[in-house]
Formats: structure tokens, sequence, C-alpha cells
């Protein structure tokens, strides 16, 4: 990729940025507590997981935002970010210390 593809990557990103910003800022803690708590679970225990959930918390509105709606976005984004986190984990816990 390029510099200026670069560039342009990175300008379409900040409305995605903005817009978790504000989804963020609209959270009540019991519901980030929820997000944040399944998004951990699915990180370290798969897409299957997010299936089962998804089929028992069918009609739940605490758990709409595995669906689609207003804090879909932010959750997808935890969910990338947890398995980011373990992936960095692992690699410091496996990888030889001269490569750290």
């Amino acid at each position: 990729m390029n510099v200026t593809a670069t560039r342009v990557t990175q300008i379409k990103q900040v409305p995605l940025l903005i817009d978790l910003i504000l989804i963020y800022l609209n959270l009540d803690q019991d519901q980030k507590n929820i997000i944040d708590k399944l998004a951990n679970f699915v990180a370290r225990n798969g897409s299957k997981f997010e299936e089962m959930t998804k089929e028992k918390q069918k009609g739940n509105p605490k758990f709409a935002f595995l669906f689609s709606g207003e804090f879909y976005n932010y959750y997808r984004w935890k969910v990338s970010f947890e398995i980011g986190k373990t992936l960095i984990g692992y690699l410091k816990e496996y990888l030889p210390a001269s490569l750290n």
C-alpha cells in the first residue's frame, strides 16, 4: 500500500472512530459491562460461543447489540480489541525474549 492509499484509509477510519467514541459516551455502566464481558468471552472462546449466546439471548434487549443497533459497532470493535490483547499476550509468552 502506498503512502496516499494509507492516508485515504486513515481518513476513512476517522468517522468510525468518532462513532465509537459517541457510542461509548452513551453506554450506561451495566450495558458496557455486559458488552465488555461478552467480547472477552467471544475473543477467548470463538464465534461458536457468540452464536450460542445469540440463540440464548434472542429477544433480550440487553443483548440487542449482538444483532445490530446503536452498540453493535462498539461490540465488534471490543471483540477485535480483546483478540488483539490475547494475541499479544500469547506472542510475549511464547516468542523468544530476543524477538519481544
